[in-house]
């Protein structure tokens, strides 16, 4: 598990040893996908949600937040997403499972 704070807002960057990771609570739910666009090296965290909907600030590409699927291209490769468990007032991202809980 990795813990990935409580108090994000729509979209925030969480820099970890290995991996980046962005955090999104959307009406109070919370997502967590990695933060390199799979498109071109860019900061999704940088980037505007609409919605569940993320688009990179750099090709305006964007992805579905809940899946990490494709929304608009030129993106052609789905986002990573992470299963977030929630502890207290603590949320953790499930690095070994995607955020519908398989592996």
């Amino acid at each position: 598990m990795f813990e990935v704070g409580g108090d994000a807002g729509l979209g925030q960057g969480v820099r970890g040893r290995r991996q980046d990771l962005a955090v999104y609570n959307i009406d109070g739910t919370f997502y967590v996908t990695d933060d390199e666009c799979t498109h071109a090296a860019a900061s999704l965290a940088d980037g505007m949600i609409e919605g569940d909907v993320i688009e990179c600030c750099m090709h305006m590409g964007s992805f579905h937040i809940p899946t990490g699927k494709v929304m608009q291209p030129p993106c052609e490769v789905p986002l990573r997403t992470y299963q977030v468990v929630l502890k207290d007032e603590d949320v953790f991202a499930d690095l070994k499972r995607n955020a519908a809980g398989e592996p």
